[in-house]
């Protein structure tokens, strides 16, 4: 089960606590946050950039290419501690330049 509050602290080192080595789902089609949620990695690292912090995610088949995605309430969908999963919506096209 998804928890769309798991955000809910907005402390970098909790953020960077929590997620690094979580496996990383999206939306199948990005048009549609409602439709199945599809794996495309692992989140790697946290990188504090000031007022835009962010997780560096390992995209899965891409040769070890990773993209950094801003930790917005806006892009997280939900999050599942127990089976370490982060449920976010990656903005239209940012995996495309992988």
């Amino acid at each position: 089960a998804y928890s769309s509050d798991e955000n809910g602290e907005s402390g970098d080192s909790a953020i960077e606590e929590d997620f690094t080595g979580w496996t990383v789902l999206t939306p199948e089609d990005p048009a549609d946050a409602d439709s199945e949620l599809i794996e495309i990695g692992k989140v790697v690292d946290f990188i504090d950039i000031p007022s835009n912090p962010c997780l560096e995610i390992e995209i899965y088949g891409s040769d070890g290419k990773t993209i950094l995605i801003p930790i917005h309430e806006d892009l997280i969908l939900g999050a599942d501690s127990e089976s370490r999963e982060l449920a976010l919506s990656i903005p239209e096209g940012l995996l495309d330049i992988i």
